[in-house]
């Protein structure tokens, strides 16, 4: 059974939404794009967090293991911003949000699939 793709995430006291996308392309000269190819993705249009909207977008057609690895990406991304991570890089820094970012999504999911006990405890409150 394949769960349905959840519609609104909550990272802190914010609210982001998840929409798919037919053909998903990032314009060029965008810094999504740019970040894409400075990073050496062949296909810079996967998935993408627009900060000012708050929404993420994946690209329809992604296979299965691709579109949840993209979610876990572009989360991260929000985090960075949420978290105002980019500010601390600094221009200098610019493509390193992407690297990171790029190397954490798989290791994060393969850690959330191997660890549904640790993950039920974290996601427990008291109410």
């Amino acid at each position: 059974m394949t769960l349905p793709m959840p519609t609104t995430i909550r990272l802190l006291s914010q609210r982001v939404r998840v929409l798919e996308e037919e053909n998903l392309h990032v314009p060029c000269g965008t810094p999504a794009a740019d970040e894409a190819h400075e990073a050496g993705h062949g296909h810079p249009a996967y998935g993408v967090y627009d900060e000012r909207t708050q929404i993420i977008t994946l690209d329809a057609h992604l296979p299965f293991e691709r579109k949840r690895e993209t979610l876990v990406h572009e989360n991260l991304h929000a985090m960075f911003a949420i978290g105002r991570l980019n500010d601390v890089l600094g221009q200098e820094a610019i493509g390193l949000d992407e690297h990171i970012v790029g190397v954490l999504s798989p290791i994060l999911l393969c850690w959330l699939r191997e660890n549904p006990r640790l993950v039920a405890y974290l996601a427990e409150t008291r109410r």
